[in-house]
């Protein structure tokens, strides 16, 4: 596993904005879902991102995670009131 939890606790405890995205609009969150990383994104939803911010084309890091047939991530979500 490798969603690299103690770097995004560090930046976290910096004040990193949780909600930042690229000029595609994908989140961290998004990322971590994407691959699969729980734990990774339990860090990121403790620290308040959304888990139903979709990125440009639509697409959430619940749709990520089903996608990429991360049912524990797709799980964790839905336990964080994702939606699509």
């Amino acid at each position: 596993m490798n969603g690299h939890v103690k770097a995004i606790d560090a930046l976290i405890a910096t004040g990193a904005d949780v909600g930042h995205c690229d000029c595609k609009g994908n989140t961290a969150l998004y990322f971590a879902a994407l691959k699969g990383h729980v734990e990774a994104m339990q860090a990121l939803l403790e620290a308040g991102a959304d888990p139903n911010r979709a990125n440009n084309a639509r697409r959430t890091p619940l749709a990520a995670a089903r996608a990429g047939k991360h049912e524990a991530a797709a799980q964790a979500l839905m336990k964080a009131h994702a939606t699509a």
